[in-house]
């Protein structure tokens, strides 16, 4: 008893105050999914970026100035095509899983499911046009460029693979599959190094972006047997007319309109990336 008096009760406060702080954001932090799953992505996208940086620079030095702008030119082309349309589409996912999963999992299901079909519609289009277009889009190249025209052809599987993984990642996101993503963006940045680099050195121009094209795929049917394997959990309506009304209203008045209003700049954009990669 002699020695419990002789700590005053000030000289405790401080410390009871402090650990009682320390515990509530520790608590805080892990009652907060989204802290660890900011984390798991911004770590995932940040080895993936560096990782394409580190391609980029080899593919750089090996193909030259002038090669190694028209294969950033086509690059472009897939990232503005895949941002404006697929990303929201990807984004219906996200907040229809993350709105609905738990109150209505038959509703959240089926909105998912008419926009993964109208992102899998919307990919054959616009790489099925870049496709058939390449005769005519060939002549924004520079003057000199080996088979200008076979370059579109090869960009256009690009192009719907990454609308398809921008989706899937979106659906990902919105069943909070963070560390999940995460994992996926860095097996994504390993594999373009692994894979763009042979591809270069192969077929050159053509080659780098058949390898990006092969690192799309595998990354989307990785992420796409993820999200396949959390169906259960999300739950099968038996009756899909009864969300059908809401699954029109979803597309109509969400993905749609947000898709469209990204490609009226699309054409403005990308001429004049276009003027600059003819200039010299």
């Amino acid at each position: 008893p002699l020695g419990v008096q002789l700590v005053s009760p000030p000289d405790m406060a401080p410390r009871s105050m402090g650990s009682l702080s320390t515990l509530r954001l520790r608590q805080s932090i892990q009652d907060a999914p989204w802290m660890g799953g900011a984390a798991w992505i911004s770590l995932g996208n940040g080895l993936f970026q560096v990782l394409s940086v580190l391609a980029g620079i080899i593919v750089a030095r090996v193909l030259g100035a002038e090669k190694f702008g028209i294969y950033a030119f086509m690059l472009t082309a897939s990232v503005m095509l895949t941002s404006v349309s697929g990303a929201s589409l990807g984004l219906t996912g996200t907040r229809f899983l993350g709105a609905y999963l738990a109150g209505d999992p038959g509703l959240a299901w089926s909105v998912v499911r008419s926009a993964n079909l109208a992102a899998a519609a919307l990919a054959l289009v616009l790489a099925g046009s870049f496709a058939l277009a390449s005769p005519l889009l060939a002549r924004l190249l520079p003057t000199g460029t080996l088979q200008p025209a076979l370059l579109f052809v090869v960009t256009s599987p690009l192009i719907a693979l990454s609308i398809m993984l921008t989706v899937s990642i979106g659906n990902l996101t919105g069943l909070s599959k963070f560390r999940a993503i995460g994992v996926l963006q860095f097996g994504r940045g390993l594999l373009t190094v692994l894979t763009v680099v042979p591809g270069m050195l192969l077929a050159g121009v053509h080659g780098a972006i058949a390898s990006l094209a092969l690192t799309t795929g595998l990354t989307w049917l990785a992420a796409h047997y993820i999200f396949r394997r959390c169906l259960p959990a999300i739950g099968h309506p038996t009756a899909a007319s009864s969300v059908a009304g809401s699954e029109r209203r979803a597309l109509l008045h969400f993905a749609l309109p947000s898709a469209m209003s990204g490609l009226t700049i699309l054409p403005a954009t990308w001429l004049i990336q276009a003027l600059l990669l003819r200039s010299r």
